[in-house]
Formats: structure tokens, C-alpha cells, sequence
């Protein structure tokens, strides 16, 4: 129940009330009209499939999940590297794009209070340029991920450590964003972040007009805007800024002291 202190204010919504707003909105269906199945099914893939789009722009995920994993000794090289999705060696939903994982740690096990030493993310620029990438030590320093192979099927991403590690004593943590899931039915009821059933609502109908010969109401159309750019600017993240001389030389040894004429 909704604005009763102590109760939870998070929105709930299923496929088939997102679906039966959207054609309402559209003159398809009237308010509390049943949706045949096959509009159903049509209205769902609609919207999937503009989950999945939406998907690979950061503002469009809401949060990130800390994600920790065991290593294996000697992988994570060019010939041999960790894969990650469902049912994978890092066994999550597999990271969307190469901008998804906006984190990662090596956590050293053999202290006593853990230590996380944070790894580098590479570029693929970065990596490839790597003189010796199947170079082993005792601890990686960087990370790079590959979403999509030349493979056939890209069900799985590849992420590859450098240098690969000889060993497994220590684990892995990866940070990843988290796009909003996609709905596996009409029926599942999925808690979800405010103003988000407003913006699937409205976004939906966008979404339905050709395919039904219909056109949004001016209103519903600033609505199916405004909702999604509400939302874009709520998942928008603090950021750490340098304010010293970091910033511009990557470091105070680079500098030139007046008052000894040391450096520079």
C-alpha cells in the first residue's frame, strides 16, 4: 500500500500493465479492455526490444553491482581468457557493451584484512598494443574486456587480465552496470526504480505507432520524452575530479619548486 509510513514506496509494475496503458494511450484498446494474446506478445517484444536498446547507454542503468569471483592460474590470456554471461566462468548477465564493467579490484586473500588493489581498465587500443600480452606474474595490474567474439554466437563477453596471473590465490571483483531487466512475460511483477513505469508506459506507445497506424497525442509524445530524459538524468553518477596537480601532470614529481629549484 502505497503512502503508508513504513511501507515500501517502490513501483511495481507487469508487461500487461505497461501493454494496456500503451494501447489505451493509442486508441487501440479501451482502459480495462482485455489484450488479446497476440497483441500481447507483440506489445512485450516491442518493449524488449527497446530495453535491450536502451540498455547500452550508461544513463539508462541504475545502478552497478559488486561482483566477486575466483580466479584460475593462468588464465586470462589472449589464448585462453575468462568468458562472462550466464553460465559462464564469471557467471553473471554478461555485461552489456565494453563500458559496462566501470570497475574493477583484485582482492589479495592472503591478508588479514583484505586488501583491494584497483586494476586498470584497457582499451582495446590499449590492449592490443600490448607488446607481450601472455606475459605471467604473480598479480594482474589491468583488465580488458571483449563483449563480442568472432565466434558465431556472442552469448558470452571475454575479459582478459594482464599480467596473467600464475596463480589463485587471490580473487576478482568486477563493478558492472545494471540496465533496467527486460520482461520475461506479460505476467511477472517487477519492483522498479521511480518514474520508470511512466516512461515504459508512454516509450511503449512511441514504440507501437507504426506497427498500428497510429499517432501519439502531441501531450503523449513530450510525455514519452520527458520521462525517459527524467530518468537518463536520475542515473546520472557523482565523479571524483582532481583539483590539484594531478590533474594536468599526472603527478607531483613532474613539477618544478621555485623555493629549491628542484624538479620539472
Amino acid at each position: 500500500m502505497r503512502g503508508v509510513v513504513g511501507a515500501p514506496n517502490v513501483p511495481t509494475v507487469t508487461g500487461t500493465e505497461i501493454a494496456e496503458y500503451a494501447f489505451a494511450l493509442l486508441n487501440v484498446f479501451l482502459p480495462g479492455e482485455a489484450l488479446p494474446s497476440a497483441d500481447g506478445a507483440f506489445a512485450l517484444e516491442t518493449l524488449n526490444d527497446w530495453l535491450s536498446e536502451q540498455s547500452q547507454q550508461a544513463l539508462m542503468c541504475p545502478a552497478v553491482s559488486r561482483n566477486r569471483f575466483d580466479m584460475t592460474a593462468n588464465k586470462g590470456s589472449p589464448t585462453n581468457p575468462y568468458t562472462i554471461g550466464s553460465g559462464a566462468d564469471l557467471n553473471i548477465t554478461k555485461p552489456a557493451n565494453q563500458n559496462s564493467i566501470v570497475g574493477a579490484n583484485l582482492i589479495l586473500t592472503a591478508t588479514s584484512p583484505e586488501v583491494r588493489v584497483p586494476l586498470g581498465i584497457y582499451t582495446a587500443s590499449a590492449y592490443d598494443s600490448n607488446a607481450i600480452p601472455a606475459l605471467t606474474n604473480t598479480q594482474p595490474t589491468g583488465l580488458y574486456y571483449n563483449p563480442f567474439t568472432a565466434s558465431a554466437s556472442n552469448e558470452y563477453g571475454q575479459v582478459f587480465l594482464w599480467p596473467v596471473p600464475d596463480n589463485a590465490t587471490n580473487d576478482l571483483e568486477l563493478f558492472i552496470q545494471l540496465a533496467l531487466l527486460q520482461f520475461a512475460d506479460l505476467t511477472t511483477t517487477y519492483y522498479v526504480p521511480n518514474g520508470v513505469p511512466r516512461m515504459l508506459k508512454y516509450n511503449l506507445a512511441d514504440g507501437l505507432q507504426v506497427a498500428y497506424g497510429k499517432t501519439l497525442s502531441p501531450v503523449a509524445q513530450r510525455t514519452a520524452i520527458s520521462s525517459l530524459g527524467t530518468f537518463r538524468r536520475a542515473n546520472t553518477r557523482l565523479v571524483d575530479i582532481p583539483s590539484d596537480a594531478y590533474q594536468f601532470t599526472g603527478g607531483r614529481r613532474t613539477l618544478y619548486n621555485i623555493q629549491t629549484g628542484a624538479g620539472g
